[in-house]
């Protein structure tokens, strides 16, 4: 007998049978096992080398948790920096275009003055010489009403001369 089978199983198959496999089994395991398996000193060699790797893994872990903790650092002064960058480029800006706006109210500001004065002169030209044309008007006006009581006297004189002379010629023969 080679090896523990439940005693059923030698009822069942028979003594030689039972005998064989178990042989069988025997050398199917220590081949197994030899193709398989690792020894002791291996597998200590191999524990000590996933200790290792595993230690690693963990400090990789922790290099990557601490560069991932950089990273959002830089990120995040990155971000401040460009808030920053962008509110002095606002005020710079703002800065510019008041300064531009100031330089447009002051031109557009001597610009209406100038207006103002040039469109004072016109209404003071333009006053003068509706001034003028008021006294030629006036002139006119009077030149008519004396040349009309000249005519109307002229007119009255020949109605008179012409009633004389009428006023004669009936009463001579």
């Amino acid at each position: 007998m080679h090896g523990p089978l439940p005693s059923v199983v030698r009822q069942a198959w028979g003594e030689n049978i039972a005998d064989a496999f178990t042989i069988w089994l025997e050398d199917w395991g220590e081949r197994l096992v030899r193709e398989k398996a690792v020894p002791r000193d291996e597998y200590r060699e191999v524990l000590s080398r996933l200790d290792v790797l595993d230690r690693e893994v963990a400090l990789l872990r922790e290099e990557q948790t601490l560069l991932r903790s950089e990273l959002r650092q830089e990120i995040h002064n990155l971000r401040q920096e460009m808030l920053n960058l962008h509110q002095a480029t606002q005020e710079r800006l703002d800065r510019e275009f008041g300064q531009i706006q100031e330089r447009l109210d002051r031109e557009f500001g001597q610009i209406q003055e100038r207006l103002d004065r040039e469109f004072g002169q016109i209404q003071e030209r333009m006053d003068r010489e509706s001034g003028q044309i008021q006294e030629r008007l006036d002139r006119m006006y009077q030149q008519m009403v004396v040349q009309t009581r000249w005519l109307i006297g002229a007119l009255l004189g020949f109605g008179t001369i012409i009633t004389v002379l009428l006023a004669i010629a009936q009463f001579t023969p």
